[in-house]
C-alpha cells in the first residue's frame, strides 16, 4: 500500500512540473468534475467504504511518515477538502455525468469529436491529482465506478425506490459512525488531517465534508423521487419543445438552481447547516425535473403528445432530448 502512494505522489510530482504553468487552466477543467457542481442536477455517489485507502496525497506525505524530505507537492484552493476521497468523487461522477452525455450525442458527432470527449473526460479525472486530491489509483478506480453506474436501469426507479435508496444510506451512514466510535476511531478524523496539513486555513470548506455529502446526496435523492412521482413531471413527460421553449426552461431552470444555492446555511449551527442542505438539493431536485419544466408548458401551453404523423427517427430525436431534459 506505501508503496502504491508513493508512486502515486511520484506521479503527481511529475505532472505539476510538466504542466508547469498551467495550474489554472487544470482547475477550471477540473470544477467539470465538482460534486457540489453536479449535484445540482445528476444523481448523487457515496465513496465506498475502505479505511486502508482513505488516504489524500496532500496530508499522506506528511502523516505515513514514508518520507525523509516530504515531496514539494502544491495546494491550491481546491485541494483541502475534507473527506477522505476514496475512491476519487470527481472522478465518479465526471465519468457517470459525461458518459451519458456523451451517449446521447454520440450518433450526431463524428469520431474526431469523440475522441476529444474521451480525452475531456481523462483530463478533468485526473485534475485531482494535478491538485493532490487524489492518487492517480483512486481517480481510476472513480472513474470506472462512475461509467458502471451509468449501466444501472435509472428508468425503473420510482418514489419507493428513491426513499429506500436514502433510508439505506442515511442507516449505512449511521451504523459506521457508531462502529468508528466503538473501534476507537474519531469520526471526524479526515476533517482533522485536512485542517492540519492544509496550508491555508481559508482553502477548507464545511461543504466538503463526509455529512454533508450524505445530507446532499440524500435530498437529491428524496427530491428526485418526489418530482418523478409528481403530476407535474407526468404531464410533461411527453412534451415536445418545437418552439424554443427548451430553451427558456434551460434559462429558468438554471436560475432556480443558483439561487437555491445561494441561499446561506448558518454554518455556526452544524445541524440547521446540513438540514439547510438537505431541504436545498431536494428542493433542486424537485424545481428543476418536476416544477420548472411544468410551468413552462403551462404559460407557453405545449402539446401534450408528439405528432402521430411525424417520422420515427425525428419521434426518437425528440423524446431522447427530453428524456435527458428531465435527467438533468
Amino acid at each position: 500500500m506505501e508503496a502504491m502512494h508513493k508512486y502515486g505522489v511520484s506521479f503527481e510530482l511529475w505532472l505539476q512540473e510538466s504542466l508547469q504553468g498551467q495550474a489554472e487552466r487544470f482547475l477550471s477543467i477540473t470544477k467539470v468534475g465538482d460534486p457540489d457542481l453536479l449535484i445540482l442536477y445528476l444523481l448523487p455517489f457515496l465513496s465506498a467504504i475502505n479505511r486502508s485507502l482513505f488516504l489524500r496525497p496532500y496530508w499522506w506525505i506528511h502523516s505515513s511518515g514514508a518520507y525523509e524530505v516530504v515531496p514539494p507537492l502544491q495546494q491550491f484552493p481546491l485541494t483541502c477538502e475534507t473527506g477522505p476521497g476514496s475512491p476519487s468523487g470527481h472522478a465518479m461522477i465526471t465519468a457517470s455525468v459525461w458518459y451519458i452525455i456523451v451517449w446521447g450525442y454520440v450518433t450526431f458527432i463524428g469520431y474526431s469529436y469523440q475522441v476529444r470527449l474521451v480525452y475531456l473526460l481523462v483530463i478533468a479525472d485526473y485534475g485531482g491529482c494535478f491538485k493532490t486530491l487524489h492518487c492517480n489509483s483512486l481517480s481510476t478506480s472513480g472513474f470506472v465506478i462512475g461509467v458502471y453506474f451509468t449501466r444501472f436501469p435509472v428508468e425503473m426507479l420510482r418514489m419507493k425506490h428513491c426513499l429506500a435508496l436514502a433510508i439505506v444510506l442515511v442507516t449505512t451512514a449511521f451504523l459506521v459512525y457508531v462502529f468508528m466510535i466503538l473501534l476507537g476511531v474519531e469520526p471526524d478524523w479526515s476533517v482533522k488531517m485536512a485542517m492540519k496539513w492544509c496550508q491555508n486555513r481559508e482553502w477548507v470548506h464545511l461543504n466538503t465534508t463526509p455529512l454533508n455529502a450524505l445530507f446532499r446526496d440524500t435530498g437529491a435523492i428524496i427530491g428526485l423521487g418526489l418530482a418523478v412521482h409528481s403530476r407535474y413531471f407526468l404531464q410533461t413527460l411527453h412534451n415536445m419543445h418545437r418552439d424554443g421553449s427548451e430553451i427558456i426552461t434551460a434559462l429558468v431552470t438554471f436560475i432556480l438552481v443558483q439561487c437555491c444555492a445561494c441561499i446561506p446555511r448558518p454554518s455556526q449551527h452544524l445541524g440547521l447547516y446540513y438540514l439547510g442542505t438537505f431541504v436545498q438539493n431536494c428542493c433542486i431536485s424537485f424545481g428543476s425535473v418536476a416544477l420548472v419544466p411544468y410551468v413552462v408548458k403551462m404559460i407557453w401551453n405545449l402539446n401534450q403528445m408528439p405528432d402521430a404523423n411525424a417520422e420515427p427517427k425525428k419521434d426518437l430525436l425528440h423524446h431522447s432530448r427530453r428524456k435527458l431534459t428531465a435527467c438533468f
